[in-house]
C-alpha cells in the first residue's frame, strides 16, 4: 500500500485517541460534579491505638 494510506491511518488513529483522552477527561469531570471525591467528615469516626505487642 501506499505510504499516503499508512500516514492517514496513523492521522486516523491519533485523532481518535486525542478524542478518547479528551473524552475521559469530560467523564471525570462529570463524576467529580456529582459528588466530592473528598471523603473528610462523611465516614464513622474511628481511632487507632497503639499498644505493644504481647512477649511470648
Amino acid at each position: 500500500m501506499s505510504e499516503t494510506f499508512w500516514v492517514a491511518l496513523g492521522s486516523i488513529g491519533t485523532t481518535l485517541a486525542f478524542g478518547g483522552v479528551v473524552w475521559q477527561g469530560y467523564l471525570t469531570r462529570g463524576a467529580r460534579k456529582g459528588g466530592s471525591w473528598r471523603t473528610e467528615g462523611r465516614g464513622p469516626s474511628m481511632a487507632l491505638t497503639h499498644s505493644p505487642a504481647p512477649m511470648a
